[in-house]
């Protein structure tokens, strides 16, 4: 897989069709409404995080995905909509109650959200707490993830700890994703993330910092 094809994939009508059909078909009113169902390929200052995810869903085919940062389920929909075959799916998160002044309604409603966008029998686990220490006991010392997103806490620290908990426990070929590195209220995550990823030379990143709030990726090499 290259990161070049993942990129390619975002901004294809059919991945910018599941993102606006997800949105307005199948989940819960949000804050999130597009305007207009895409009409050709994106420009990739447009490519969401979101097509990110279903491009690689549906080109590298993971078995597993595991994010961190949930809220309404918006992302693990994405990746079961576009799945070809059945993932194992992990979203922790604090669930806490209007987060970022928007409700974050729990893991009952992320699941009934889920059960709408899941054509391919794919499974959901909820983990509930900090994931600086969630994650660590989850992922123990030779769990292996092939799809993650860190969207959690977006401080400094908190962020950084987070990438650290994940990195090494993501497959080879697979992907690691980070929002919001252009996100005018968290400025400093793009420093965040490129002083991170630079010490791991077995990872090819990838920054898109014109979309909204921007995002970054990471496919494993070895």
């Amino acid at each position: 897989m290259e990161i070049n094809d993942i990129v390619q994939a975002s901004l294809s009508l059919d991945i910018q069709t599941k993102h606006h059909e997800l949105i307005h078909k199948f989940l819960s009113h949000s804050m999130y409404f597009a305007a207009d169902p895409p009409k050709q390929e994106t420009s990739l200052a447009k490519s969401t995080m979101l097509c990110m995810l279903g491009a690689y869903t549906q080109l590298a085919k993971p078995k597993t995905y595991l994010e961190i940062g949930t809220r309404r389920g918006h992302s693990v929909c994405m990746v079961s909509l576009c799945a070809q075959e059945p993932v194992r799916t992990y979203c922790f998160d604090l669930w806490q109650d209007n987060y970022a002044n928007e409700a974050n309604p729990g893991p009952n409603f992320v699941q009934n959200e889920f059960n709408k966008t899941n054509p391919n029998n794919c499974t959901i686990q909820f983990g509930t707490g900090d994931s600086k220490v969630t994650i660590p006991q989850f992922l123990g010392p030779n769990k292996f993830i092939d799809l993650v997103l860190v969207d959690g806490d977006h401080s400094d620290n908190g962020a950084l700890t987070d990438l650290h908990n994940v990195i090494n426990h993501i497959s080879v070929g697979g992907l690691l994703v980070f929002d919001d590195i252009a996100c005018p209220q968290t400025p400093s995550l793009l420093n965040v993330w490129r002083s991170f990823i630079v010490n791991f030379k077995n990872f090819e990143p990838f920054e898109n910092k014109e979309c909204n709030n921007g995002w970054a990726v990471a496919i494993r090499r070895s």
